[in-house]
């Protein structure tokens, strides 16, 4: 089995970019502005743009956990799942969460393929043995 530092590597510098950037943005878009007085006194597009921005804001946590599980995976040797047609190892048994296919979808058809991505191969394998069962 090859060497899996650059793997590695790439995981553990997407967590740390994950952090960085949910660490910078969560003190300007805290959960908590949901519940003061502040809130209820902004207009319409205010509401809209901190409701999306503090959800923007809360999915990078996620990231940097699903990025940092990854990596103990990768190094374990458990996220090899073989090699490419180009005779490169493929590291990705582990990957959970594509962010730039997240943050750019176009539709909500395409965020159960990027987003928690483990749980929902599971669960399309396990509809697909469903569905001959019956």
């Amino acid at each position: 089995m090859p060497a899996p530092y650059g793997a590695t590597l790439r995981a553990v510098i997407q967590a740390a970019i994950c952090m960085g950037l949910y660490l910078y943005l969560v003190p300007h878009f805290p959960l908590s502005r949901f519940s003061e007085p502040m809130y209820y006194e902004w207009g319409f597009w205010q509401k809209l743009f901190y409701q999306y921005m503090s959800g923007f804001t809360a999915r990078w946590k996620y990231y940097f956990i699903w990025s940092i599980s990854e990596a103990s995976i990768i190094i374990s040797g458990l996220g090899f799942t073989g090699w490419s047609d180009s005779s490169k190892p493929q590291w990705d048994r582990a990957k959970n969460v594509d962010v730039l296919g997240v943050e750019l979808a176009t539709s909500a058809v395409q965020l159960p393929l990027v987003w928690n991505i483990q749980v929902s191969t599971w669960l399309r394998y396990c509809e697909f043995l469903i569905s001959f069962e019956y």
